[in-house]
């Protein structure tokens, strides 16, 4: 993996320095892997970037386990948001029985995916776009690291 960018932040509140810098990620078949610790930001940052391409609603998939959104753009173009969250699943047998894997038959879609180290690295699909974001928090201080 190669780095596309490390910037920090000195509260959430500044978040949109970091989400302005990854609309190149809403494009069919990509699938973004987020990790942070308990706490870091991981949904906050996906609001906010869901937000400023236009969906609405947007909440948290810890207790559903997912969420889509659907939104079509200034130039009428359309794609699926699949988010994912995947802190209360433990095996591959629980990602398995949630039918997480059909998700990637729609070629349509960014599939956000938090707590993505639950899952195997070999196990994504090679044929999509990765992008790999690690969220760290020290303090009142986030740093962000992308990578494709």
């Amino acid at each position: 993996m190669k780095l596309v960018f490390r910037k920090s932040i000195n509260s959430l509140d500044s978040i949109c320095e970091i989400t302005s810098c990854m609309h190149a990620l809403f494009k069919p078949e990509t699938v973004l892997l987020i990790d942070g610790d308990l706490g870091a930001g991981k949904t906050t940052f996906v609001t906010y970037l869901l937000n400023e391409k236009g969906y609405e609603n947007i909440s948290s998939p810890t207790y559903a386990l997912h969420n889509s959104y659907s939104h079509k753009d200034n130039q009428n173009h359309f794609l699926k948001i699949e988010h994912v969250d995947l802190y209360r699943l433990n095996t591959s047998d629980d990602i398995e029985s949630t039918g997480f894997w059909d998700l990637f038959l729609n070629k349509n879609s960014l599939i956000i995916i938090e707590w993505a180290e639950r899952i195997n690295n070999n196990l994504w699909p090679l044929n999509w776009n990765q992008y790999y974001l690690k969220i760290f928090k020290q303090d009142d201080q986030y740093l962000y690291e992308l990578y494709n």
